[in-house]
């Protein structure tokens, strides 16, 4: 049985992954004759509805086009908190924006650290019981154990950015 689904949400959820249409069928399991179908004359069979909607991570009822009387007026939507939509408009932007600060941050750290390391090594290793390379190679040392600290944090901001961007919006 064919039923008419929404195919400007299924085609903006594939573009938001940047998928081909070729993708979104080899994923889903169907022909690239289906998605093509989907997409321009806004029907499916259920099976198809199913599989697509779940390589999209949304539930297969919001593929539906449910047509509305033209005399039926539609109330206001309510501001229904679930806590799919606390996570994609409060939780994740904040934990990107904290990311990013302490990222920030700690690349300026560390580029304090590594210049004043080689900037005392070199002017005060004197005074010191160690020679300007036992100096200089401390503070370099010292960056080099807080430089993976930093690429954990910048690609644990890039898996936040990514998942934003193709989430879905409520």
């Amino acid at each position: 049985m064919e039923m008419n689904i929404r195919s400007d949400l299924v085609r903006d959820l594939r573009l938001r992954k940047s998928w081909s249409q070729e993708r979104l069928a080899d994923c889903a399991g169907v022909s690239l004759r289906t998605i093509q179908r989907m997409e321009k004359a806004g029907v499916a069979s259920l099976q198809t509805r199913i599989a697509v909607s779940e390589v999209l991570d949304i539930d297969p009822a919001e593929l539906l086009l449910i047509r509305e009387p033209k005399s039926a007026t539609r109330p206001p939507e309510s501001p229904i908190m679930t806590p799919t939509r606390i996570w994609h408009e409060f939780i994740k932007p904040v934990l990107r924006f904290t990311l990013l600060a302490i990222l920030w941050f700690g690349m300026a750290l560390t580029l304090f650290l590594i210049f004043v390391t080689l900037v005392s090594g070199f002017f005060f290793w004197e005074g010191s019981n160690q020679t300007f390379w036992q100096s200089a190679g401390q503070g370099i040392i010292g960056a080099a154990v807080f430089v993976p600290f930093l690429v954990l944090l910048y690609y644990s901001y890039r898996r936040i950015s990514h998942s934003a961007a193709t989430a879905p919006h409520p």
